[in-house]
């Protein structure tokens, strides 16, 4: 135990005075590998975090990025869905009020005689 507390006093820098040069370099040398031990753990958590994080963002501006295309289709292309085309529609309607029946008039022609 009084080991372990004069350890622990000597790596905060006290108790250095009844320690040889050997001593102290290794006291040095376990530093160094402490602190390099604590700073890529730092790194990997830093570096999970900075992952984790663009996961998150790049989730929401795929979906968004999606749905603008998928309006910008449907603005394009009337086949997938709403068109503005409010003129045409008047239009047509116009012309169907102004005796326009023969417009979409349609004449068959019958493959088989009737026989009655």
């Amino acid at each position: 135990n009084n080991g372990l507390r004069r350890e622990i006093r000597q790596r905060m820098g006290e108790d250095l005075d009844n320690m040889d040069i050997d001593e102290l370099r290794g006291l040095e040398q376990n530093l160094h590998d402490s602190v390099k031990a604590v700073r890529e753990r730092k790194y990997h958590v830093l570096q999970t975090q900075t992952e984790t994080y663009k996961k998150k963002v790049k989730h929401p501006t795929e979906a968004y990025n999606n749905l603008v295309r998928a309006l910008q289709m449907r603005e394009d292309d009337p086949v997938y869905g709403y068109v503005d085309d409010e003129a045409s529609q008047f239009e047509g309607a116009l012309a169907l009020a102004n005796g326009g029946t023969h417009m979409y008039a349609l004449r068959l022609q019958p493959n088989q005689p009737n026989l009655h």
